[in-house]
């Protein structure tokens, strides 16, 4: 039976695995995304036989790959055929040594058939990484080439958007809070000698009442100085709704006066 393993925890020996860091990066990332970093791997066109990838990473189930800031990779693409349309397709070839483990990936072009319209994609094999598999393509662009020249190169992968999700996310709470505090008053009061639900305290009571004033409901709450009991209650409709908590610490069924 399998054995559940701590991974970002202290264990005397280096334990942290490449695929158990690989599933954290795609349970964040997803399955493909290129992250806003460097020059975003964005091809540029140089001739007519060659597209050069800059720097930037690419994740790709959750395997990060790599090019260092100020390197790119020149790809090599073959001559067009006048009076003809092709589609190739850059891939991140990814592979395993079935002997010893070792993984390791390359850019690799895979040449598409010239027809005269309707260029189709050449076939690649795109499998699972997680699963195990000893080599996967994974599709990184398409290289557009009409007659002999390069036309246009089109991203299969996405530019990650998380960030920028979760920054507006944050600015989305902000705001609600923030017009949350405007329509909430706070203010508190000091009573003497009270009586609710026809128990009388004597000693200083302190009332800390909120209004939500959107709602057009007032919440207090009443704290006893001698033993501390809790009073909660609010005004709804024109009613008087509230509840006591007793000295066990439960909280009583609600009562209307």
């Amino acid at each position: 039976m399998a054995a559940l393993n701590l991974v970002t925890g202290y264990q005397g020996v280096n334990h942290v695995t490449a695929p158990q860091w690989a599933d954290l990066n795609r349970g964040i990332i997803g399955d493909a995304a290129i992250l806003p970093v460097g020059s975003e791997m964005q091809p540029v066109i140089q001739t007519a036989n060659q597209i050069t990838v800059p720097d930037g990473v690419v994740v790709y189930d959750g395997r990060e790959f790599y090019i260092g800031y100020g390197e790119s990779v020149n790809l090599a693409i073959a001559s067009g055929t006048q009076g003809m349309l092709r589609n190739d397709i850059v891939v991140v070839e990814y592979n395993r040594d079935e002997s010893y483990g070792v993984e390791s990936a390359q850019f690799q072009v895979i040449e598409g058939t010239p027809v005269a319209s309707n260029p189709q994609d050449p076939a690649y094999s795109d499998q699972d990484i997680r699963t195990g598999v000893f080599t996967s393509q994974k599709p990184f662009c398409r290289v557009v080439i009409n007659g002999t020249a390069i036309q246009e190169i089109q991203m299969l992968v996405d530019v990650s958007d998380n960030i920028e999700k979760l920054m507006q996310m944050i600015t989305d709470l902000q705001e609600e809070n923030s017009e949350l505090n405007s329509a909430l008053r706070r203010g508190t009061e000091t009573f003497n000698n009270i009586t609710i639900d026809e128990t009388p305290y004597s000693g200083e009571c302190t009332c800390y009442t909120f209004t939500i004033q959107s709602a057009g409901m007032q919440f207090a709450r009443i704290f006893t100085t001698d033993n501390d009991d809790l009073w909660g209650a609010y005004v709804d409709g024109g009613k008087l709704i509230y509840r006591h908590q007793s000295s066990k610490g439960i909280w009583l069924p609600w009562k209307t006066m």
